[in-house]
């Protein structure tokens, strides 16, 4: 941010103001997050023209052979709010929850009683996959891939994706596609060229329609407050986002562990068959002071390869 910028007053009714947290949630300006204050580039929440265009957006790349949508749902405010647009505009869909074996336990029950939500089981639960690849982390992050983003192979899957959500995300297209035989992906803007000719053209490979991407955290929750939709209560005890317990990306971990402390228990009991399944050169490790460690963020690529050194290898 550039140090002439003037800083204002906060203005509740931002796009990038999150009620919840009663913080500003602009990804570039980390200025505004320290000072709890909102920065000259306020923009007001129209929401009803982000409703209209995401509903249009829904109703324009639908499939034209009648083929429903695939919804990647995950519990969370951007799917909460993503699963009714698609409700309010027509098209047909089916919605899915990949069960991780590790989302807050009042998130899993929230969508088992949900009957819109079909759930996926995943081959092995996060615990046998501990035993055999060791604890993931920000380096070596395959918990996502082995329980989060299977589904949906050869639909046209649906995402509450958002660009101002991380510096990441700013980076994913509004509509994204795949090529299965050349491994190339292309990723465009709504109103591009490639998006509208992709409405009417076959693809094998995958295929993603974000069509909340340039929502931001006031739309969400002035969307959730409008049609007076449930939402898991976490948020409004200080919950940023909702995830997996003591995800490697994050910094929760403790907070986590002391919120659901068997979850800590099966992590140590896992890692410790780990280390027996595959001691250290130096002993066996202690799983306790693993966890420590992991919980603490994790860091470290050297300590990361000369700990789990065979993740990579194939099983």
């Amino acid at each position: 941010m550039a140090k002439d910028i003037e800083i204002v007053t906060i203005k509740a009714d931002c796009r990038s103001w999150n009620p919840k947290m009663n913080r500003c949630e602009c990804v570039w300006n980390k200025k505004c997050m320290r000072e709890n204050k909102q920065c000259a580039d306020y923009e007001p929440i129209e929401l009803d023209r982000l409703i209209e265009k995401s509903i249009e957006v829904l109703q324009s790349f639908a499939p034209p052979n009648g083929e429903p949508y695939y919804v990647a749902y995950s519990g969370g405010k951007d799917s909460i709010v993503l699963l009714h647009l698609v409700k309010m505009s027509g098209v047909p869909f089916d919605a899915h929850y990949n069960l991780t074996t590790i989302d807050p336990p009042p998130v899993v029950q929230a969508i088992k009683a949900n009957p819109d939500i079909s759930i996926n089981y995943p081959k092995r639960t996060m615990w046998q996959l501990i035993e055999k690849k060791g604890l993931p982390t920000r380096l070596r992050r395959w918990c996502c891939k082995e329980l989060k983003e299977g589904g949906g192979n050869g639909r046209f899957v649906l995402t509450g994706v958002r660009w101002a959500e991380s510096p990441k995300r700013a980076t994913r297209g509004a509509v994204e596609v795949s090529q299965t035989r050349t491994g190339r992906k292309e990723r465009y803007n709504f109103d591009n060229e490639g998006a509208n000719q992709f409405k009417f053209c076959p693809t094998k490979g995958a295929k993603i329609l974000n069509p909340i991407i340039n929502w931001k955290v006031g739309d969400i929750w002035a969307f959730i407050e409008r049609f007076g939709l449930e939402y898991p209560a976490q948020y409004d005890e200080g919950w940023s986002r909702l995830g997996c317990i003591a995800c490697p990306l994050g910094n929760s971990g403790k907070r986590d562990f002391e919120i659901y402390p068997t979850y800590r228990v099966a992590f140590e009991h896992a890692l410790k068959r780990y280390f027996e399944a595959y001691p250290r050169p130096d002993g066996p490790g202690n799983e306790k002071e693993w966890i420590d460690w992991y919980i603490s963020g994790g860091r470290g690529k050297k300590v990361e390869e000369e700990l789990f050194a065979r993740e990579d290898e194939e099983e």
